[in-house]
């Protein structure tokens, strides 16, 4: 696979041999399910088309929701063996529902996680919902998880996750397109094939020139996206073709997803608590609480050490978690004179009221530099 092509599921899940597990978010613990001979994969909202879907679920719903919906239902959803949930919302709460009414011969496993993540009793509840998902999964795994297959699980997790921390370090020298299109490789492909496609990347070879440079050497204005999920990468395409780049991201798509690479179980502890410990100290999303001041805070940083000269809140259209941030966090950009701009993303992707809404955020920060 090139890693400037979208991953495909027909070829991913054209491959026999394996048992494909479709989950929904980074919240969701892959290193349980690998260890249970599952190959796990993450169902990401693509540009599609919306029928079934509106069936189960009414069109104030996130594209998220309505588009992985959609996938299950079509032949695609076929080849998945199993589909597991974090309880992160209600609008996921009720797809986990919705999956188990609508395909009963398929397990569908749901983890339940602390949304304070600092409360008393936090890390203890959910060690004990962490026991209660391998409980779920055993009886339906290809093998029995143990803790010497679930370490093995975790030390493959984390070479991938300190790879793409790396592949982000270097990112200036990667189209945008290209490093958000490897992080998709680490959540769609077998990690053994996705590390070695990471590994092949222009950004680890020496000749690699740096991407962030217009023609005349001068430094292009970066751009720091926050959000959701980032599903359709033409939109990264255009900030480039705008003569900007992807500086970095607080994404679920994106640096949240390999956020804490390390995960190593304490002395006298097991894998479940290393596995705890990442769930709780990595990178919050919005929808877990208390996270604002987390979330204000390391955006603001963030842009800095970044060197973005602006940001751009990447909105899920009916998004409620990240509705109820939204305004603060716009509000804190502008007291520290932070440009920034909300571009609101659903099922269709990149049109041309965003194309326009970009080239003149665009214009602004050029004028700015």
């Amino acid at each position: 696979m090139k890693p400037d092509k979208e991953i495909s599921y027909d070829d991913i899940l054209a491959k026999k041999g394996r048992r494909y597990l479709g989950y929904f978010c980074s919240y969701v613990p892959e290193e349980i399910f690998h260890a249970a001979g599952y190959t796990p994969v993450r169902l990401l909202p693509r540009p599609r088309p919306l029928g079934e879907a509106d069936a189960h679920l009414p069109v104030n719903t996130c594209s998220l929701a309505r588009s992985c919906l959609e996938l299950a239902f079509s032949k695609r959803g076929a080849g998945f063996s199993a589909f597991a949930f974090a309880h992160t919302c209600d609008t996921m709460q009720c797809l986990a529902d919705i999956f188990r009414t609508r395909l009963p011969d398929k397990p569908v496993f749901n983890l339940i996680g602390p949304v304070n993540r600092e409360a008393s009793g936090a890390r203890e509840f959910l060690l004990q919902q962490l026991e209660a998902l391998i409980g779920q999964v055993n009886p339906a795994a290809e093998r029995k998880i143990t803790s010497s297959r679930l370490l093995k699980s975790i030390k493959a997790y984390n070479k991938l996750r300190l790879q793409l921390d790396q592949l982000h370090k270097k990112r200036r020298e990667l189209p945008a397109v290209e490093f958000y299109r490897l992080v998709q490789a680490a959540m769609l492909l077998p990690k053994e094939e996705a590390l070695e496609l990471i590994k092949g990347s222009r950004a680890h070879r020496e000749e690699a020139a740096p991407h962030a440079l217009l023609a005349g050497g001068e430094e292009k204005p970066g751009i720091y996206l926050h959000g959701g999920m980032l599903y359709d990468l033409s939109l990264v395409s255009l900030i480039e073709d705008l003569g900007g780049r992807v500086a970095g991201d607080n994404l679920c798509s994106g640096t949240r997803y390999f956020n804490l690479p390390l995960v190593k179980p304490l002395p006298g502890e097991g894998p479940l608590e290393a596995l705890a410990d990442r769930y709780l100290k990595r990178l919050p999303c919005a929808a877990k609480h208390p996270t604002l001041d987390d979330t204000e805070g390391h955006l603001v940083r963030d842009v800095a050490e970044s060197k973005a000269a602006g940001v751009v809140f990447l909105h899920d259209v009916f998004c409620e978690p990240h509705s109820w941030d939204l305004v603060i966090l716009q509000n804190s950009l502008q007291s520290t004179g932070i440009p920034h701009i909300t571009i609101e993303m659903d099922h269709m992707g990149v049109t041309e009221q965003i194309r326009g809404r970009l080239q003149a955020f665009m214009e602004r920060l050029k004028g700015d530099l």
